[in-house]
């Protein structure tokens, strides 16, 4: 796995507790935390459309199945994040085709967890 796609970042206490008080069933499968850090941290994009990419590799092992990924079906994984801690309005995302892996066409923070994503930037930025 390149880390430059995925890498899991440590997040500070006071904005875990408001992700989870944003999103009460973020805590109910650990994959769920990990596939919201990287909606908030994740850095590969599309060179065309800018939108996060989400490779099928990249589910597989946020929820900790890289070894099944043969037959792993990323799909039903983001139907079950969507469907237990965003929703259909604030989460969605594009199919695979040839050559393009999926992309998040939609992710709508509410405005409050959105600025505490941007008091954690502005943390992880000063700490390094």
């Amino acid at each position: 796995m390149n880390l430059k796609i995925y890498q899991r970042t440590t997040c500070s206490a006071p904005f875990r507790e408001v992700a989870k008080e944003t999103f009460p069933n973020l805590e109910s499968k650990p994959a769920y935390w990990r596939f919201l850090q990287y909606l908030i941290f994740g850095t590969f994009f599309d060179e065309d459309t800018k939108r996060l990419v989400i490779p099928q590799d990249v589910i597989a092992e946020i929820e900790g199945k890289s070894d099944e990924i043969k037959n792993y079906h990323a799909g039903k994984f983001l139907s079950a994040f969507q469907a237990d801690v965003m929703s259909q309005d604030t989460f969605q995302w594009s199919g695979w085709r040839k050559d393009k892996c999926r992309q998040v066409t939609k992710c709508d923070f509410p405005i409050h967890f959105a600025e505490a994503i941007d008091n954690e930037w502005q943390n992880l930025n000063h700490a390094q």
